[in-house]
């Protein structure tokens, strides 16, 4: 089956990282496409590879599964299905970004510097930024490396707060439980990263993206810029699609 065209590339979604993320993550490729027919819509190819190992419980030595190997087996089905350019939308598998795209052919958007290059380009005079990811992305310092580079603290989470943002994101969205999502714990945890001097956030992890999208009226005035949001945007402006204003 042919499904290429010379005016659009094929998106490969690795997904699985979680489940409800990834289908998030398909739901707002399709609402931020500028597509008033469905074939003006992305055409991607969409592994949702529930059997990739817990990639922070591997990188905090809690497991000794690999996710790696698991993870790029699946870029190579995706290569072999047709993709021309992959996205994952799991931040803590950016933590072995490198390693991933050398086992591939095609590009894998980087999400994690995505994000951070959104923040200096929606505030050049930023100087810091928190942020609220899972404890494995935190303990690669994934993040506060990207924003060194490019000029930005990072500041992240004291250890109690850590410990609530895992909760939220393990026992309230993994589990299937979102709708009972400590809300307010996760806001607070945020206006304690601004109240230390971080002048925007970075949602940092998918499964706290769709708690954001779940409850999006209620983060006001806080500067936010979120992963997911960003990798939906490259990823269709990477296919050779329009992406649609936000309004």
């Amino acid at each position: 089956m042919n499904i290429h065209n010379e005016h659009e590339k094929i998106l490969g979604i690795l997904g699985g990282v979680g489940t409800l993320a990834t289908a998030f993550f398909v739901t707002k490729l399709a609402k931020r496409t500028d597509a008033r027919t469905d074939q003006e819509h992305v055409t991607y190819i969409c592994l949702n590879h529930a059997k990739v190992p817990d990639r922070t419980a591997w990188l905090i030595g809690e497991s000794k599964e690999d996710p790696r190997p698991v993870i790029a087996d699946g870029l190579r089905f995706l290569q072999e299905a047709g993709a021309d350019v992959i996205a994952i939308p799991c931040n803590t598998s950016h933590c072995f970004f490198d390693d991933l795209q050398s086992r591939v052919e095609v590009p894998v958007i980087n999400m994690a510097e995505s994000a951070v290059r959104r923040i200096t380009g929606n505030d050049p005079d930023a100087r810091a930024v928190g942020i609220l990811a899972t404890t494995g992305t935190v303990t690669t310092g994934l993040y506060q490396g990207i924003a060194a580079a490019q000029g930005l603290e990072a500041i992240i989470p004291d250890e109690a707060d850590q410990a609530l943002l895992m909760k939220i994101i393990y026992d309230d969205v993994k589990s299937g439980n979102e709708a009972d999502a400590d809300t307010a714990g996760f806001l607070a945890v945020a206006d304690r990263l601004l109240a230390r001097g971080a002048d925007a956030l970075i949602v940092a992890c998918t499964e706290l993206s769709v708690l954001c999208d779940l409850n999006y009226g209620l983060f006001g005035g806080r500067k936010l810029v979120d992963a997911m949001d960003v990798l939906v945007e490259e990823s269709i402006i990477k296919s050779g699609k329009k992406l649609k204003i936000a309004p």
